[in-house]
């Protein structure tokens, strides 16, 4: 591992990544996400997991097609917003 690679992960946590994602879509304090964009929630997110060396946040949801969202804005834009890359899970619960 390079010296700037150690520094870009010191820079962002695991925690830090998943509260991002959390705020991206529920919103924060003295922010509030824009109307139409899912919830946690409504998307079913049951697990965050940041694995570090691969730069990936791992997405654990019931209903993937809302993370994607229409023609793969929604992913696109939280990638964008993270500097990271989403792996998204689908979780089948079986009722």
């Amino acid at each position: 591992m390079t010296y700037e690679e150690k520094i870009k992960q010191e820079e962002r946590p695991p925690n830090l990544i998943k509260r991002r994602f959390v705020d991206y879509f529920d919103g924060a304090e003295m922010y509030s996400p824009p109307e139409g964009r899912p919830t946690t929630l409504g998307m079913g997110v049951c697990l965050l997991e940041y694995d570090i060396k691969e730069d990936t946040l791992h997405v654990y949801l019931r209903r993937p097609g809302l993370l994607i969202g229409k023609s793969g804005e929604t992913i696109d834009g939280v990638q964008d917003y993270l500097g990271c890359t989403i792996s998204i899970h689908e979780v089948i619960i079986d009722r």
